[in-house]
């Protein structure tokens, strides 16, 4: 299984930041190539490491070596959780789990197959272990 969390970093817990709440333009990392199904998010989101490995595995369940898939995700911020039953106070909690953080207009995967039905059937399939909307777009 990939592990989509860091190995190290350079500080244990950071910070939780702010997300811009902003539709950006659909545009594409990839170069633009024939049948080329890209997937965007409509709204912003967090993901952790295991909802992006379920969603790599659920991609590949149907694609498998038919085409290639580019996936833009990696979770790369600690989320911090204090163990139950604790009393308030006493600094910020251990490391619990790695998200991802999600802007609208953000290309999560793209998938090049020669099989456009495959490809679309992978895609509706796989888009249902996502926590959030999803819009496909064919290039």
């Amino acid at each position: 299984m990939i592990k989509y969390s860091p190995k190290r970093t350079k500080y244990k817990k950071y910070h939780k930041g702010q997300r811009p709440n902003y539709l950006s333009s659909y545009k594409s990392i990839f170069s633009i190539k024939q049948n080329c199904f890209s997937l965007y998010s409509v709204e912003s989101s967090q993901m952790s490491s295991k909802q992006i490995a379920a969603f790599y595995q659920s991609l590949n369940k149907y694609i498998k070596k038919s085409g290639k898939i580019s996936l833009n995700l990696f979770a790369h911020l600690p989320k911090t959780k204090k163990p139950l039953e604790m009393r308030m106070g006493k600094g910020k909690g251990n490391v619990a789990l790695w998200i991802a953080k999600i802007n609208p207009g953000y290309c999560i995967c793209s998938v090049n197959t020669l099989f456009p039905s495959l490809a679309l059937k992978a895609i509706s399939y796989a888009k249902k272990k996502l926590p959030f909307k999803v819009k496909i777009l064919q290039i």
